[in-house]
């Protein structure tokens, strides 16, 4: 579990993990969380942030986590 504030970004291993949007559904509607992340990868190898490989951007989804291969 991370918390990130929006536009910062995690290091997880060799992953990183930006935070882009945030939406929680008011009160009235379904309950319903969401992110809009992008998440890319640098080989231990290759610190450098131009050989980073993109592997996920876009929304995730509390209620739906098998929605995103991620």
């Amino acid at each position: 579990t991370f918390e990130v504030n929006v536009g910062s970004t995690v290091k997880f291993g060799s992953l990183y993990i930006k935070l882009q949007a945030c939406r929680k559904a008011p009160d009235i509607e379904e309950p319903e969380s969401a992110a809009f992340m992008q998440v890319w990868e640098v080989n231990d190898e290759d610190t450098e942030r131009e050989k980073a490989n993109w592997v996920y951007s876009g929304w995730m989804f509390a209620s739906s986590p098998g929605l995103s291969a991620m």
